[in-house]
């Protein structure tokens, strides 16, 4: 959130970046909850992991973040 959100300054895509920021934490949800009914536990080492893995795979790659800030906003509007 504090390293894409700032970025619509420049490119005046605030609500894309606010879908993003809110797809990724219901990803970390989803993902959580997917963990525990595979394992059948859920700790706080279990969340740490969780968030670095999908930390990588989202916002540390430029493509990623605006292919899910792209599809969540035709999603939300209806585009």
């Amino acid at each position: 959130m504090f390293r894409h959100f700032p970025k619509a300054v420049y490119d005046g895509d605030a609500l894309g970046k606010f879908c993003f920021c809110v797809g990724v934490t219901a990803i970390t949800f989803y993902a959580d909850v997917l963990f525990f009914a595979e394992c059948g536990k859920f700790d706080l080492d279990d969340r740490i992991n969780s968030v670095k893995y999908l930390s990588k795979q989202f916002e540390y790659s430029d493509e990623n973040p605006e292919i899910l800030s792209e599809e969540l906003k035709k999603r939300i509007l209806r585009r």
